[in-house]
Order: structure tokens, then C-alpha cells, then sequence
């Protein structure tokens, strides 16, 4: 699921050109579905950083020539310290942490795998002042073991609670837009028209299926 979506789902569609500091980070970059994310960005010549346990380049994509563009960064998502450098003054933040919901996993581990690192990835972007949050997640089959659900759901929480902090307060975007230099705060939209066409944009979005890390 995406949050504040649609403006942060356009950088994957027809990103407006950016300067080099306001990145689009990815946490859990070397995973599947974040290395495709990443391609993605580079290829619209979005800024990328990749965010990973390991921090390097995955072997599989030595010889990519996009990869070579991504600014490769070692980081724990429980651990936001260890990360929390690579989020200051990016555009926007996407999770994609997780682990498959093998039915042998323990109860435990995957709750942290597919909860606790996603819940503490948002937590993370929205202290750093980042507007936009993407948190990719999944639909759970009913043979879903319960630490695979407990997690999903607990990411899902975390999400929709930095989207009511952002609505309440101000939002997020005011602090990311004063962080990174807008002296203008939140973004505004020009006049109802383009409220319009965002709410178009919103209902043409595909979802994204869960990234296997």
C-alpha cells in the first residue's frame, strides 16, 4: 500500500527533475523488489539511494549499468541511527522490507521481519522530516502464518499513523519542505483542477506485490 500517494507514486510515472541532494531512498534496496524500484528511478533519472543490511552492491547486478548510478548504503531498519543520515533531505522514503510467509518460520522472527522493521522504517522517515512515505506490503492468503499477518499488519499501522500525524499537525511535508531548503512548506495545488486530476492519478494506481528479502 502507498501512503500520501499521489504525489510519491508520480516518481515512479513522470518525476519532475530534481536536484542531486532530494533523493528517493529505498530501504531494503538489495531485496527484489526494491532492486526493481531502484532501476525504475534511475532510469526516470530520480536520485537513489539504496538502503541494506549489507550496504553493497547484489553481485547479480555488477554489470547493470543503472546500478552504478545508486548510492549503495548500509543500514538496519531496527537499528534507524544506522540510517538516519541517508534520510535527510529526501524527497521520499519507500519500504520495501519483508520476509515470504513460509509456515515453518518462527512466530517471533517473522513478526520482526515483516513488522517491526517496516513500523520503525516509517518511524524513522517521518522523525527525519520526509513527506512521502511508500510502504509496500501485501493481500494475505488465508494459509498466511500468524507472524506474517501480526507484521503486515503492524508495518500497515505505522503507515496510516504518519499520515494522521501529517494531516494533524501540519504534516510531515511542512518539516521535509523546510529541511530541504522550500521556504514554502507543503506542497499546495494551483486550484481545484489539478485536486482533479490527482484524484484521477490515485485511481489508475497499480498495487505492488509483497518484496521477498
Amino acid at each position: 500500500a502507498s501512503f500520501m500517494r499521489p504525489r510519491a507514486w508520480r516518481l515512479l510515472e513522470e518525476p519532475p527533475p530534481l536536484p542531486p541532494t532530494m533523493s528517493v531512498v529505498v530501504i531494503g534496496g538489495n531485496g527484489f523488489v526494491g532492486t526493481n524500484v531502484l532501476k525504475q528511478l534511475v532510469k526516470k533519472g530520480v536520485p537513489a539511494v539504496s538502503i541494506s543490511r549489507s550496504g553493497t552492491l547484489p553481485k547479480q547486478l555488477a554489470k547493470e549499468e543503472w546500478a552504478a548510478a545508486v548510492k549503495w548504503t548500509a543500514g538496519d531498519a531496527t537499528e534507524p541511527e544506522t540510517y538516519a543520515a541517508s534520510l535527510e533531505g529526501a524527497r521520499a522514503v519507500i519500504v520495501a522490507v519483508g520476509s515470504p510467509p513460509i509456515p515453518t518460520s518462527d512466530l517471533a522472527w517473522q513478526i520482526k521481519m515483516n513488522g517491526t522493521t517496516n513500523a520503525m522504517a516509517v518511524e524513522a522517515a517521518g522523525a527525519a522530516g520526509v513527506g512521502r512515505v511508500v510502504l509496500l506490503g501485501a493481500t494475505c492468503p488465508e494459509w498466511a502464518p500468524e507472524g506474517y499477518v501480526k507484521g503486515k499488519a503492524m508495518g500497515e499501522a505505522a503507515a496510516m499513523k504518519f499520515v494522521e500525524e501529517a494531516v494533524s499537525g501540519g504534516g510531515a511535508e511542512d518539516k521535509a519542505a523546510s529541511s530541504s531548503g522550500g521556504g514554502g512548506g507543503a506542497e499546495e495545488d494551483d486550484d481545484e483542477e489539478d485536486d482533479d486530476e490527482e484524484e484521477e492519478e490515485d485511481d489508475d494506481d497499480e498495487t505492488i506485490e509483497e518484496p521477498y528479502f
